[in-house]
């Protein structure tokens, strides 16, 4: 009777197992703690004297010290002296070649004005201007103004743009800081919404639309109606940056950090919602990188990656390499008419007709859900399929696949191709061991007459 029920209760847990565990919420995160902190920390200010209006920045590099004496800005007031070409509703460039450091917050909020009319304060429209100098946010923000395709047209090779903050009062078309940058943009921080126009209906983007030179430590937490938190376009290096802002997706990409990526992403970290189901290409650090690099990235357990053709963790479609990459954040490809959908932990598609591409030492501990689910690379029956040039090394998915763990598919594809055989196995198990059991009970029955019987005979 005990080997009986030791059979039914190992059934009952069997069944338990298979059922229940799909459900139980992995509990792993190891966040890359130092690009969000990098990307995130507060940014320090250097004290200037109220006084001056000049101040000279020395910095220390191996080949020696350098000097770089700035303008002290201080009002919306040095703004328009310095920064504005007198047109009304314009901000951009005039003295192209200087360099700038804040002082204070530059509110614009109900400050008068002769050159710009007060009910229509905006900064940029200057796609004209190519800034070569210097701007120092040194920690302080611009606030309460309206930005009209960045405060900068282009910046410049030589030109760097650095601790500067975007306050969520200010109301942003297209993008926030610059339409082009070309030479640096170091620990510039975005917390405004960030909307697409009329005239540019698939643009909108934390930080620059094309990037040519080098984003880095750069911070986005505002809502993105567009494409991508930190660069739209990405022909340089997009290298600790971090997004929590939501990327809406209503264009055909949208990324978390870059939406098309030519070049290099490295060490950044996306735990903002990314994509729609409006958005084919969808993904946490990348909608689609095309021969580029992305590599030491994450996409964290707060983020919701969706859209329906190709929707990755990491990258949505994309050839080249990604490598050191991981994916905590749940990702769902949905059906749209009769396209297909392949969602991945890592990549969705990889763009595997263009050129040899490679995801190594990559890893997904997330859900996965699409029509072509894997748990690194959507398409990977096609590549197998087809033998296409895409080499996945050194992989590791702990997650599930349209909610089941691979072991829980591997099992389930089992169960089915040997569905009959399995259930007439159960089945003669199980009426075996109640059969035991209802003999085992009856034996005990009998043996209980007969020592009854013997009782009563002795009596």
């Amino acid at each position: 009777m005990k080997k009986a029920a030791y059979i039914l209760v190992f059934l009952i847990a069997f069944g338990a197992s298979y059922f229940l565990l799909p459900y139980f919420k992995d509990i792993e995160n190891p966040h890359n703690r130092y690009v969000y902190a990098a990307a995130n920390a507060s940014i320090e200010k250097t004290e200037i004297d109220p006084a001056d209006n000049t101040f000279v920045e020395r910095i220390t590099t191996d080949s020696g010290t350098e000097e770089i004496e700035y303008i002290v800005l201080r009002r919306p007031d040095d703004f328009e002296k310095y920064l504005l070409n007198g047109v009304v509703e314009v901000y951009y460039l005039e003295h192209t070649n200087l360099n700038y450091i804040l002082a204070a917050d530059i509110d614009f909020n109900g400050k008068p004005s002769a050159r710009l009319d007060v009910t229509a304060r905006e900064i940029g429209k200057s796609a004209l201007a190519t800034f070569n100098g210097v701007f120092n946010g040194n920690g302080y923000k611009i606030k309460n103004v309206a930005i009209k395709e960045g405060i900068f047209g282009t910046v410049g090779t030589n030109a760097t743009v650095k601790k500067l903050i975007i306050d969520a009062s200010c109301s942003v078309s297209n993008v926030a800081l610059t339409n082009t940058n070309n030479g640096l943009i170091s620990q510039v921080k975005n917390y405004a919404k960030v909307i697409t126009t009329a005239a540019r209906p698939s643009t909108a983007v934390g930080i620059a639309v094309t990037n040519g030179g080098t984003v880095t430590l750069s911070y986005n937490a505002g809502t993105i109606s567009g494409t991508s938190g930190i660069v739209e376009t990405n022909n340089g290096t997009v290298s600790v940056c971090s997004n929590e802002g939501t990327v809406l997706g209503t264009t055909s990409y949208a990324g978390g950090i870059v939406a098309i990526n030519n070049a290099e992403i490295t060490e950044c970290i996306n735990s903002g919602e990314v994509g729609s189901k409006n958005s084919a290409y969808a993904g946490g650090i990348v909608a689609y990188s095309k021969g580029g690099t992305v590599k030491d990235s994450d996409n964290t357990d707060d983020a919701v990656i969706m859209g329906y053709a190709a929707v990755g963790g990491i990258a949505g479609n994309f050839y080249g390499t990604i490598e050191n990459c991981k994916n905590y954040g749940l990702v769902k490809a949905v059906q749209k008419g009769d396209i297909d959908s392949y969602a991945g932990g890592i990549a969705g598609k990889a763009d595997s007709a263009v050129e040899t591409s490679l995801i190594t030492g990559c890893k997904n501990t997330a859900v996965i859900i699409g029509q072509n689910a894997d748990g690194i690379l959507g398409n990977v029956e096609d590549i197998k399929d087809k033998n296409l040039p895409v080499k996945l090394t050194s992989n590791q998915n702990d997650g599930r696949l349209n909610g089941r763990t691979e072991f829980t598919l591997k099992l389930d594809s089992f169960l089915t191709s040997y569905k009959l055989v399995i259930i007439a196995v159960i089945a003669v198990i199980v009426v075996a061991a109640i059969i035991s059991i209802i003999v085992d009970r009856v034996n005990a029955v009998k043996n209980r007459r007969t020592e009854i019987d013997t009782m009563l005979y002795n009596l």
